[in-house]
């Protein structure tokens, strides 16, 4: 070999055992690649992303509008369950009203009669029952109570009418309801005299079967 071939057989040696200098290798991963952007300089990348709704806050936005979503149906179903609860306790409150009006009615139709077998109905027959009257004081059941209105007041009543007034008052819970109501009693007695009396009433009704029945009432007239 000639002087210039040993000498770039020697610098090829040189270059191959030379180590070689660490160089930073830039990668894209985590880190911006201007060659992404597009031709006004925005971030293609991030576009794609927020387009197919992959960025954070688009993501939270999502879960955001579901929850007020499914807030709004349960408010929605719970509002309208209590405007179902309210309709219906206002439509019973108005059968109850109505089915106690005429009962009440017919109760005092049953006494205005003058025979207390045509009022038996309204009662229930238990024997501890309790009902105060004007006079006496108490009856203690049915079969204390029926010969006992028949001693004190028809027994010397030529006539009678006993009406309920329009304020009556219905609570109910359940199989038990308690009503209330002002009534007026006219009578003429088998010596001539008239009385005319105004009388306060609570009654508590049960329902046994397809009845409603008293187990408890209460009579009294205000002093005079």
């Amino acid at each position: 070999m000639g002087d210039l071939g040993k000498r770039w057989a020697g610098k090829m040696r040189g270059n191959a055992i030379r180590p070689l200098k660490n160089k930073a290798i830039r990668t894209n991963l985590g880190a911006h690649n201007p060659a992404q952007n597009g031709p006004d300089g925005t971030d293609c990348q991030s576009n794609s992303e927020e387009e197919f709704g992959m960025t954070p806050v688009a993501s939270h936005s999502a879960v955001k509008v579901e929850r007020w979503r499914w807030l709004l149906y349960v408010g929605l179903a719970f509002f309208g369950a209590l405007l179902t609860f309210v309709g219906a306790r206002a439509q019973q409150h108005a059968s109850d009203s109505a089915n106690f009006r005429k009962l009440t009615d017919a109760y005092c139709a049953a006494w205005s009669s003058g025979n207390p077998d045509n009022a038996a109905k309204f009662y229930a027959k238990d024997a501890d029952l309790v009902f105060y009257d004007v006079a006496p004081f108490s009856y203690h059941g049915w079969k204390e109570y029926r010969p006992g209105v028949q001693k004190a007041l028809f027994d010397n009543m030529a006539s009678g009418t006993l009406s309920a007034g329009k304020e009556l008052k219905v609570t109910r819970r359940g199989m038990i309801a308690w009503t209330s109501v002002p009534m007026h009693l006219s009578m003429k007695s088998k010596d001539g005299k008239s009385t005319e009396a105004d009388l306060r009433y609570t009654g508590i009704w049960e329902k046994r079967g397809p009845s409603w029945v008293l187990v408890h009432e209460h009579i009294s007239a205000p002093m005079q």
